[in-house]
């Protein structure tokens, strides 16, 4: 009432207005007000997803990882426990065996780490770039971590080339040590040295790596060789089957 009353008067000094396009124009924008609150709801809350997987990842399992490996002795004894006396000295020779393989996996783990880290430092350093020794030691440390550590070593690289002298020619420099070192980490260091730490053929290295990297993601590609190296263990001792 009180808006039509307010038309007719803008219609007695000249200005028409159509209640029906003026209707319309407040429904489009109230639709459109609306579809973004819930827009936007809906983003925070993939955001907020986003962050718990970030954390359950990065917290969660390293935690529960350690907790495991503190009380390995216990969670050990309590399972042989389960078995006979006969089959509790055929799991303590099996557990005895796969410590033996996973400290290779681990110390051939380290050494390639030492490898990445000196080979990123000396190329760093015969290009000229800064902090060589710093983003050395920062390339090995990352390597650590399959795939992701690569991306994480070369974010400070790119920082320090970019606020250089020279951004653009050092920038250059840097992406080209960290795609050398990668395709040579892949197609040769990895395969080879984690190969024969583990006793595993560098094609089932790279094969595992690549499966549990695209099954399970990051912490897929992280346990990938340690759970090949498990379940050849398991499938030798119990099976004998002589992998």
């Amino acid at each position: 009432m009180y808006s039509g009353t307010f038309i007719n008067r803008l219609a007695e000094i000249g200005i028409e207005i159509d209640p029906n396009v003026v209707a319309n124009t407040i429904t489009t924008h109230l639709s459109r007000i609306i579809s973004g609150i819930f827009s936007t709801i809906g983003q925070i809350g993939k955001g907020i997803g986003s962050i718990i997987i970030i954390i359950y990842n990065i917290v969660l399992i390293p935690l529960s990882a350690y907790l495991f490996l503190a009380d390995r002795e216990k969670i050990a004894e309590w399972f042989k426990h389960l078995f006979g006396v006969k089959e509790r000295t055929r799991i303590e020779s099996f557990i005895e065996k796969l410590n033996i393989s996973l400290a290779r996996f681990f110390r051939g783990t380290l050494l390639l780490m030492l490898i990445v880290g000196s080979l990123v430092g000396f190329s760093l350093w015969i290009l000229g770039i800064k902090y060589y020794v710093l983003l050395g030691l920062i390339a090995g440390a990352s390597n650590l971590i399959p795939n992701v550590g690569y991306i994480l070593s070369l974010i400070p690289a790119l920082f320090i080339g970019l606020t250089s002298q020279y951004p653009l020619l050092n920038t250059v420099k840097i992406l080209s040590v960290f795609l050398g070192e990668q395709l040579l980490e892949n197609l040769v260091l990895g395969p080879l040295i984690i190969g024969r730490a583990s006793k595993l053929h560098p094609v089932v290295v790279m094969i595992v790596l690549i499966l549990g990297g695209l099954l399970f993601g990051f912490w897929g590609a992280v346990v990938a060789v340690p759970f090949t190296i498990f379940a050849r263990e398991f499938l030798n001792h119990f099976l004998a089957l002589h992998l």
